[in-house]
């Protein structure tokens, strides 16, 4: 067998080819999948807290309110930082596959 230059996927058999191939799809679902988790954790989050924040017409709840809002701010940060997790996960594995 000939030497190939891994680095140039132009330069490599069929088989290897559509290796890096499937495995580049594989990050590209990962990352969706981060993608649409933190969608969810956001709008989910954003809906709480907008709920909370219209529902103030009974002050003697205020306390669980409050505990119920901090929860939707807290879905909201979760779900931001879900998708800077995935991003920079998705970056490392595209650099390895390279």
């Amino acid at each position: 067998m000939n030497e190939q230059a891994p680095d140039n996927p132009s330069r490599l058999d069929t088989a290897t080819r559509l290796a890096f191939e499937r495995t580049r799809i594989a990050y590209e679902r990962t990352m969706m999948a981060w993608i649409r988790t933190a969608t969810s954790l956001v709008t989910f989050g954003s809906a709480v807290y907008k709920f909370f924040e219209f529902d103030i017409k009974y002050a003697a709840a205020r306390p669980m309110r409050m505990k119920l809002r901090g929860f939707g701010l807290t879905l909201i940060v979760i779900g931001l930082l879900s998708l800077l997790l995935g991003a920079v996960e998705q970056g490392r594995d595209l650099r390895a596959l390279r």
